[in-house]
């Protein structure tokens, strides 16, 4: 049996591929002999950098920015493998980290 398991984030508790690891144990508690595939989805708003960077490989970075109140904030982002930079602007917005 093949199974893909593909969630989206749940929002405040887990990253989508951070579900999709744990849908992944579940499964392979009860189904042993099962090849489970992981593709951690997301719709283009938070989440989406983390998304990518699981299915394509990469690294999450981090600089300096701005947030919609020109407060200087500290702001994640994704480089993929293939060079791609993911930006989400919701960043700017969920993801501060505090002021620099």
């Amino acid at each position: 049996m093949r199974i893909l398991v593909a969630p989206q984030e749940y929002k405040g508790t887990l990253t989508a591929a951070e579900a999709a690891r744990a849908i992944a144990d579940g499964l392979r508690a009860s189904l042993p002999g099962a090849e489970i595939d992981l593709l951690p989805l997301a719709d283009g708003g938070p989440g989406t950098a983390e998304a990518l960077l699981a299915a394509t490989g990469g690294e999450r970075r981090s600089n300096a920015a701005h947030d919609p109140l020109m407060r200087p904030i500290v702001a994640d982002w994704a480089l993929l493998s293939s060079g791609v930079a993911v930006i989400e602007c919701a960043a700017c917005v969920t993801t501060c980290h505090g002021p620099l």
